[in-house]
């Protein structure tokens, strides 16, 4: 089995929204995970680091999320509002 593996990881929105890269096989998926997501999943307050914490903690979620985005198939809540932004090969 191919392992995910988390290439990147940054903030955007003053450290609300998370954009990430993982690579799995060979292509390489750069997706964010919306403020709204993690507002939901933490709260309202949660820090950078309490978000940052929640991406790295559930990645393997994350991606397979954006994976199966990217074959056109359903993910289920909450993963299903991560946004995949480019796949590169």
């Amino acid at each position: 089995m191919t392992e995910i593996v988390l290439e990147k990881l940054e903030t955007e929105d003053s450290g609300r929204e998370i954009v990430f890269e993982v690579s799995f096989g060979t292509k390489v998926y750069k997706g964010v995970v919306p403020r709204e997501m993690l507002d939901d999943a933490l709260s309202n307050s949660a820090t950078e680091q309490q978000r940052t914490d929640y991406v790295r903690k559930n990645i393997n979620e994350i991606a397979g999320a954006i994976g199966a985005g990217a074959a056109g198939s359903l993910t289920r809540p909450p993963f299903d509002r991560v946004r995949l932004l480019v796949v590169f090969e």
